[in-house]
């Protein structure tokens, strides 16, 4: 009879034990804390396995910060699955495919042949597909042969161009040295190519947007553009 009598009490008292406050006579959780909370020791884990999540605090009801999870692989894709990182050292060219009134032509980097780091996929004939939205760094350079005269490549450019339209372009770098005096006393001026020309920049990209590496259609007839070495590079950075 008196088991009877405690499960009557149990039964009795179990709603009033489903949600428990602290430092609050309402509670809205399971539980529920109005005020710090301090863990004085938790086990360390050697590495972010796929099965560990990240406990976060959700703010989105005023005056109720509940604790919410995510999986830790959700960190990890973001900075791992839009690496991407191609180069040639000598064996690219141009491609007849202009864009943009002739102006500019892509490169003929693509992802099977000169992928360096992440999916090939992502690059084809000189156009990276961002594999998700949000901002992104982009690395292009080219590692002019020693010998190319600036007459070569006077006017010609390089570009970053964000779904067929001009994101940030410049001219091959030059720099103007002294060489001496002329019969008529006046110092000559020689403008010397540097050894690489590059551009590096941050563009906000959709998922599915293209970014084109692209150089002056003049550049078509240059062969000795082919003979120098081309890297280009792309990672999100954030959302």
């Amino acid at each position: 009879m008196r088991h009877f009598y405690f499960i009557i009490l149990l039964l009795v008292n179990l709603p009033l034990l489903a949600q428990v406050g602290i430092g609050t006579e309402d509670p809205v959780a399971t539980l529920d804390i109005n005020g710090n909370l301090i863990i004085r020791s938790v086990d360390t884990i050697s590495s972010g396995k796929s099965n560990i999540s990240i406990l976060v605090i959700d703010n989105s009801l005023k005056g109720n910060s509940e604790v919410k999870q995510i999986p830790i692989t959700e960190f990890r894709e973001e900075s791992t699955s839009s690496a991407y990182s191609a180069v040639n050292d000598g064996n690219w060219s141009l491609l007849q495919l202009n864009i943009l009134n002739r102006k500019w032509s892509k490169i003929d980097l693509t992802g099977e042949d000169d992928t360096k780091l992440g999916n090939q996929s992502l690059l084809k004939n000189g156009v990276y597909t961002a594999p998700k939205s949000g901002i992104y760094r982009i690395h292009f350079v080219i590692h002019l042969e020693s010998g190319i005269e600036l007459s070569v490549l006077g006017g010609k450019r390089l570009a970053v161009l964000k779904n067929n339209s001009v994101w940030e372009e410049k001219y091959f770098d030059a720099i103007n040295v002294g060489i001496g005096s002329d019969l008529l006393g006046l110092n000559s001026i020689a403008q010397v190519p540097l050894t690489s020309t590059s551009i590096d920049t941050l563009i906000e990209l959709e998922k599915g947007d293209k970014v084109q590496f692209v150089m002056s259609s003049a550049l078509l007839n240059i062969g000795l553009l082919s003979d120098s070495k081309i890297a280009l590079q792309a990672y999100k950075i954030a959302h």
